[in-house]
This record gives C-alpha cells, sequence and structure tokens, in this order.
C-alpha cells in the first residue's frame, strides 16, 4: 500500500485548483485532474510534469462526466482523496437572478459533489492507507450543505486512520493555497 494520495480534484483548471495540485503534488502518487476545459487542464497538466497528472474534461452534472472520473480512478488503483473544489457563483443579488442560474448552481456547488462522491464511494472505502474526503468552502451555504450531506460518506470510512486529522490536513493545505493566488 503505498502513503502517497491517489487524488480526484475538480475545478483543477482555476486559480484556487492549480494552487491545490500544485501543493498536493510532491505527496500525490497521481492527480486526477477535472474541469470544463480541456486546453486549461493541460496547462495545469504541464506545469505538473510527466506522468502524475491525467485529465478528465466534461461537466460534473453529466452522468458520463461522473462515469469517466470513476473508471479513470479505478483504472489507476483507485482514489484516497477527493476535493470538491468546482464550483458557480452568480455575482449579483439573489432577487435578480433567474430560476435557470439558481438550478445550475445548485447542480454545480451542492448536487454534483454529492453525485461524484457517492459514485467514488467505492474506490475511497478500499483499503488505502490515507482517504480523505472535503470540499472546498468558496461558495458559502452550497460548500456548507455539501459537506454536512457528505458526512455520512466520512462515517462510512470508518475504517480508516483518522479521516478527519486528514481532513484537517488537507483544509490548511487548501488555505495555505488560497495566498498563493
Amino acid at each position: 500500500m503505498s502513503n502517497a494520495y491517489r487524488v480526484v480534484l475538480t475545478g483543477a483548471a482555476g486559480g484556487i485548483g492549480q494552487a491545490i495540485a500544485m501543493a498536493l503534488l510532491p505527496d500525490a502518487e497521481y492527480l486526477i485532474l477535472v474541469g470544463r476545459n480541456r486546453e486549461a487542464l493541460e496547462n495545469v497538466q504541464k506545469k505538473l510534469g510527466a506522468g502524475k497528472a491525467y485529465i478528465v474534461d466534461g461537466d460534473l452534472t453529466q452522468q458520463a462526466t461522473l462515469d469517466r472520473i470513476a473508471e479513470l480512478a479505478s483504472g489507476l488503483g483507485g482514489v484516497n482523496l477527493l476535493i470538491n473544489n468546482a464550483g458557480s457563483n452568480d455575482f449579483h443579488a439573489f432577487e435578480t437572478q433567474s430560476g435557470d442560474a439558481i438550478r445550475n448552481m445548485i447542480d454545480i456547488n451542492l448536487l454534483a459533489p454529492m453525485l461524484l462522491t457517492q459514485r467514488l464511494l467505492p474506490l475511497l472505502k478500499k483499503k488505502h492507507v490515507r482517504k480523505s474526503l472535503t470540499s472546498v468552502p468558496s461558495w458559502a451555504l452550497s460548500a456548507f450543505r455539501v459537506m454536512r450531506l457528505t458526512a455520512p460518506a466520512n462515517r462510512d470510512c470508518v475504517d480508516l486512520p483518522s479521516p478527519c486529522v486528514e481532513n484537517c490536513r488537507i483544509r490548511r493545505l487548501m488555505s495555505v493555497s488560497y495566498t498563493h493566488l
């Protein structure tokens, strides 16, 4: 069993995602970078170096994308760290947002992380040294709800060596990442 991270990182092409990927690189066996923009993901992959970064481009609200992520992770030997970093926000008053914009935010910020977590949970529950499941609290209410709703997933991994300690380590690492932007 490797002690290295086997990472699935959503929102990997953005500034925060890139900073998280760079910070995890020394401790990672591999990173699966997920995002909508293939070209931007390829740029991140080049920065990380050959052989450690894999790309899945697609829409996290689509089952086919979730399946591709799970298939790649399974083919590489599993996943022991999922970071739900992808998010969307509509930067104007809530009262002026369209119903479609609100649905889109809920789909991306709440539903997609829940469905990806559900899809990857069998891999997260396999016997690896390190395991963690976390959401980047970039989108306030949605992230709070995701963390509350994925808490049962962490409880499903009770065989893990101190998942709370590992989550705290990842959260500290991510908060450091914000300062590098």
